[in-house]
């Protein structure tokens, strides 16, 4: 019996290491992932360090707070949870889809109504 509840002990915490390193390669690969984003988006190429650093003050507030609210373009600010990649994008980035946002802003003039229908974040 005592053999047989070693034997279950050292299997459970085999399923737990296992975990656990499955976790952090994923949590790795998506550091990974961010980096690269960093490195080609045409905003925060030419100076990834400070996408890193927003990155990493998202990272630590939102763990802190339900929801943050931080300024954006323009005087707009976004009002973000963690379960917003897009928005948690533009936090990063500036502009997440820098192509398609692009569009609205540079030709958008006050008093134009533009619509984004099916909108993530608005």
């Amino acid at each position: 019996m005592i053999l047989g509840m070693c034997c279950s002990h050292d299997a459970v915490l085999l399923a737990r290491l296992v975990s656990c390193q499955r976790q952090s390669t994923q949590a790795l690969q998506a550091i990974s992932r961010t980096g690269i984003f960093f490195a080609s988006h045409p905003v925060t190429r030419s100076a990834p360090s400070k996408a890193w650093a927003r990155w990493l003050f998202w990272q630590v507030r939102s763990r802190l707070r339900r929801e943050i609210v931080v300024n954006w373009i323009e005087g707009q600010q976004l009002a973000v949870r963690r379960d917003m990649t897009g928005a948690t994008g533009n936090i990063y980035t500036g502009l997440h889809e820098f192509d398609g946002m692009m569009l609205p802003l540079h030709f958008l003039r006050r008093g134009d109504l533009f619509l984004d229908v099916g909108a993530n974040i608005g």
